[in-house]
């Protein structure tokens, strides 16, 4: 019997979707693995009309992405169609997404509760773009990602305008913020900075937001943290024509926002928490590196969720924990190192883990229970 739709999770987005590949058209479900393609409209409109004609893949869908079954994917790849479908192929390896079919990941989401409830609080988390795409924000190296749609020609000038405060908590959001709540994970960090994981729950000093929030601004005299209901990078970033803008020398925008510290006594400039490429990762404000890396550096085990796990020193936490479940749809650098590797979705993949850990604990209770004599 074929299964059309997760019991107690999310469907995939590739649930329902009719394949690409002209032969076969049928659509994806639960049982099927699958991939989706970033498709480069270059190379289709540089081929001839004949070539174009002779596709044996539907390489015209909306959007620029195409869904196949996996089979189907590798057929292609494999050169089972016309030299311009093995060219297109090729130039979307790099973003290529992998869907898992539904048993793989409910497998590996006992795995992965299996290890949590046997680390007995000392599990921790880490979190990239891939967990908040279900919220609406666009990640970077994705299929439909703002640096892949860059590198395709097909950028998007509002991409990164998302107003962050009309966003909610993902379903995975939540499942992470009553685990922290029950102390089923010790920390938690991210290098989003939306904000979400504070909004769903998390307490704040278990939570490191890497990359800083995008709600949070701090003295650059005293270290005191404002955190806003607005956004505080909105007065920031690129705003070089207010007379409080100076440009960082480490990245080339803006920080201060033009506010002052509220203490008394101090009055020091207030500066965004942002880290752009070519600022160093804070040292306290938004919980801290120092703090993530104690935390990380006692952990049994790391659930690393939707990152690409390329960005340093903030990818480099997972590996201060014993052992690492590594779960996002691209392959990362710890694949070969992971416990577990489940290609999915976040909200899937942690819906999945959360059914399965109340028997994952039972289980784990039991066989640390002394045997009777």
């Amino acid at each position: 019997t074929r299964r059309s739709a997760m019991d107690g999770a999310p469907a995939r987005s590739v649930d329902g979707v009719r394949c690409a590949r002209i032969a076969c058209e049928r659509q994806i479900d639960a049982m099927d693995a699958a991939v989706v393609a970033a498709v480069d409209a270059r190379v289709l409109g540089r081929a001839a009309t004949a070539a174009r004609s002779a596709l044996a893949g539907d390489w015209s869908r909306a959007g620029g992405r195409c869904a196949f079954h996996r089979g189907c994917w590798e057929a292609l790849a494999a050169g089972n169609g016309t030299r311009l479908d093995k060219r297109l192929c090729h130039a979307a390896a790099e973003t290529l997404e992998t869907h898992d079919a539904l048993p793989d990941i409910e497998a590996a989401a006992r795995q992965a509760a299996a290890m949590v409830a046997a680390a007995e609080g000392r599990a921790v988390v880490f979190t990239g773009a891939g967990l908040s795409v279900a919220a609406g924000i666009p990640d970077y190296r994705g299929t439909a990602g703002v640096d892949t749609r860059a590198d395709l020609g097909q950028e998007d000038q509002d991409a990164e305008d998302t107003p962050y405060t009309a966003l909610e908590p993902t379903v995975g959001h939540r499942v992470l913020a009553a685990w922290d709540r029950r102390g089923v994970v010790s920390y938690t960090a991210t290098q989003n900075c939306d904000g979400l994981h504070d909004r769903a729950g998390t307490k704040r000093s278990r939570l490191t937001e890497l990359h800083g929030s995008v709600f949070v601004e701090a003295c650059e005299a005293c270290g005191r943290e404002y955190r806003r209901i607005y956004e505080v990078d909105a007065f920031s970033t690129d705003c070089s024509s207010e007379p409080w803008f100076e440009e960082c020398n480490a990245c080339g925008w803006g920080h201060y926002t033009g506010r002052r510290c509220s203490r008394k006594g101090c009055r020091g400039r207030l500066k965004d928490t942002i880290v752009n490429f070519g600022d160093p990762l804070h040292d306290t404000a938004c919980g801290g590196l120092p703090a993530a890396e104690a935390a990380f550096s006692h952990a049994e085990v790391c659930l690393a969720i939707g990152s690409s796990l390329l960005v340093s020193p903030a990818a480099e936490l997972p590996l201060r924990a014993g052992a690492v479940v590594v779960v996002g749809l691209q392959d990362t650098p710890l694949d070969e190192r992971a416990a577990v590797r489940a290609r999915c979705e976040a909200d899937v993949f942690l819906a999945l883990t959360d059914r399965c850990l109340p028997e994952a604990r039972g289980r784990a209770h039991k066989a640390k229970r002394p045997r009777a004599d």
